[in-house]
């Protein structure tokens, strides 16, 4: 099924900008001519009445009528012309520091010495940038970011491992007690001592000591506390996980 075509009517198209522009132009051609021509006019009708009277009079005198009306004339001319030139220049100083559509980039777009005042200054801002950025900066605690530990919470990290090893360890012991977070880690798991007793006899008492160290410890684990720990964590994670096989 066909659709009928809409035309639209030329004079409800809106008017380009140029056509805009130009209707501008001409109203304001004819304002200034319209006021031209009656401030013309009235100066003519003020002084030929004037003129008039001075020619009738018997006695031959100083006309200060048409001298009064050609003053206030000439004032109002002069003044027009101040604000006329005082706008010019204005608008002129203003166009003026719009900056160009070539943006000087290069030396041979501006004098040298301007070029080298930019590029020395350039300088400057881009080292006092660089040297107010913080550099070596690490937070206590936390991974060094950009390292492999980046965003972790070491004290965080280590407690939570115990965790992962009560549910290990529950695999091998169901009826493993629940483990209480004041508890040390060596006495909840003192029933795995044997186990580790024929790898590592030290392993699970180092381990608690920095279990121990990140409950209550007032510094901040560093990271090689961290790793350390994870590292014995990781140890009997994998001699348990043996063991239950």
């Amino acid at each position: 099924m066909s659709h009928p075509v809409t035309r639209t009517h030329p004079l409800c198209v809106l008017p380009n900008a140029a056509l805009m522009a130009w209707l501008y132009d001409l109203s304001f051609s004819l304002f200034v001519l319209v006021t031209a021509a009656a401030i013309i006019g009235s100066g003519v009708s003020l002084i030929l009445p004037a003129l008039f009277s001075a020619t009738t009079s018997a006695e031959p005198n100083v006309n200060w009528n048409v001298i009064a009306i050609v003053g206030s004339y000439f004032a109002v001319a002069v003044v027009s012309l101040i604000i006329y030139l005082s706008r010019k220049i204005t608008t002129i100083q203003k166009l003026r520091s719009i900056p160009r559509k070539i943006v000087a980039n290069k030396h041979g777009d501006v004098p040298s010495a301007v070029a080298n005042l930019v590029a020395s200054e350039y300088d400057r801002t881009c080292a006092v940038a660089y040297l107010c950025q913080p550099h070596g900066t690490q937070q206590q605690g936390w991974g060094m970011p950009g390292s492999e530990h980046e965003g972790v919470n070491f004290r965080h990290a280590m407690l939570q491992s115990v965790i992962t090893l009560d549910a290990t360890a529950r695999m091998l012991v169901p009826a493993l007690p629940a483990l209480r977070p004041h508890q040390p880690v060596e006495a909840h798991f003192k029933s795995f001592e044997r186990i580790l007793t024929r790898h590592d006899p030290l392993c699970l008492s180092r381990y608690s000591s920095y279990i121990q160290q990140a409950r209550y410890g007032d510094d901040e684990p560093m990271v090689s506390d961290y790793e350390t720990c994870i590292r014995l964590q990781s140890h009997m994670h994998r001699m348990w996980i043996t063991a239950s096989a």
